[in-house]
């Protein structure tokens, strides 16, 4: 049974029908959904050891969740000058500072970076004045944030204050989203060029990853750098060699936009994201697609499955803290209820 190799992985995914849903890979089982967000889930996070999650949507908010028991903690609000609506939508949200802190990326061009403990506001960079930021993250050892944006650029600033010291130019499209290897020597950006680049911290690029016939909606690392996967709007995934730029694979099967690709911790399996509403991992060693997980323009909520595009999607292989505590977290409301956040369990189909 080619599946056998997803025991133990849960899937978090994201999606335009403004859920986050965990799933079950191996029986492809939807075991609960997080229901908060007033418009489309754009991207999701789980802290290293599995017991938070972050949202991030397009209603202006981020959303702090307790995974072993589904409950929302506390939400990140934008109050931004650009006014209410789309200008406000969070594309992504991500612990930082050993999970003290949260750090998000808005269309209004701004990063800020929050305190995990009340949800309060810690600092706000302007770091695309002239256009949305689509991505941001830490270095792994915090002393860099790189942003991606609208503006076709990419920009690495000094953590602690806020000093730019590179722009990545080369792009003739959206930057879509940067990642640190694990060296964190290295910089690796998607864009709707139709190309991801690899860059040093000095802002040079070392080459660029050719071969999509429409955007790059997302790049990414394998887990020893060795690797390199892309999600494109052509319907595919590619796997190259890191150094030589070289198409190794290509994972052909969704039926529209793939959105993103991530590897498994060993660096053998690779799930994608896709708006034809569904999820796939993949055997990275041969290409093989181990399992579906949602049924394609799929338009029934009854079953738990996503009714709209999914937007996001990440692999969890840690078992959750058997405490339900929240972390002994304060709640920044007074219910779940009156903040519109909730969960309910998946469906047994």
């Amino acid at each position: 049974d080619p599946s056998a190799v997803l025991d133990g992985f849960r899937i978090l995914t994201t999606s335009y029908d403004k859920s986050v849903k965990l799933w079950c890979a191996r029986t492809k089982r939807c075991l609960w959904s997080f229901l908060g967000h007033s418009n489309c889930v754009m991207s999701a996070a789980a802290s290293p050891d599995g017991s938070k999650l972050l949202s991030a949507g397009y209603d202006g908010k981020a959303a702090l969740w307790c995974l072993p028991c589904g409950r929302q903690i506390h939400e990140f609000r934008i109050r931004s000058h650009l006014g209410s609506g789309l200008l406000n939508g969070v594309y992504t949200a991500c612990f930082a500072h050993r999970c003290w802190k949260v750090l998000t990326a808005s269309s209004d061009g701004y990063v800020r970076l929050w305190r995990l403990s009340d949800g309060s506001l810690e600092w706000a960079l302007l770091a695309h004045p002239e256009g949305s930021a689509r991505s941001a993250s830490f270095s792994p050892c915090e002393t860099k944030l790189l942003t991606t944006s609208t503006d076709c650029t990419a920009k690495l600033f000094d953590a602690h204050t806020h000093q730019l010291l590179a722009v990545l130019k080369m792009h003739s499209g959206w930057v879509n989203t940067g990642v640190f290897s694990s060296s964190g020597d290295t910089l690796l950006t998607s864009s709707a060029d139709r190309t991801a680049r690899l860059w040093s911290l000095e802002g040079w690029c070392w080459g660029a990853y050719i071969g999509h016939d429409h955007w790059v909606r997302s790049a990414t690392f394998s887990h020893d750098d060795r690797l390199v996967v892309t999600s494109s709007s052509d319907w595919s995934a590619k796997l190259w060699d890191t150094r030589s730029f070289s198409c190794l694979r290509t994972f052909n099967g969704h039926e529209f936009w793939l959105t993103s690709a991530v590897f498994s911790m060993d660096d053998s399996v690779l799930l994608t994201a896709s708006r034809d509403n569904t999820v796939r991992l993949w055997r990275v060693a041969d290409g093989e697609c181990l399992q579906t997980i949602g049924r394609v323009w799929n338009e029934d909520e009854s079953d738990g499955c996503h009714t709209d595009f999914v937007s996001s999607a990440l692999l969890l292989e840690r078992p959750f803290p058997s405490s339900t505590n929240c972390g002994g977290y304060r709640s920044s409301h007074r219910s779940n209820q009156a903040n519109g956040g909730q969960w309910q369990h998946g469906s047994r189909r």
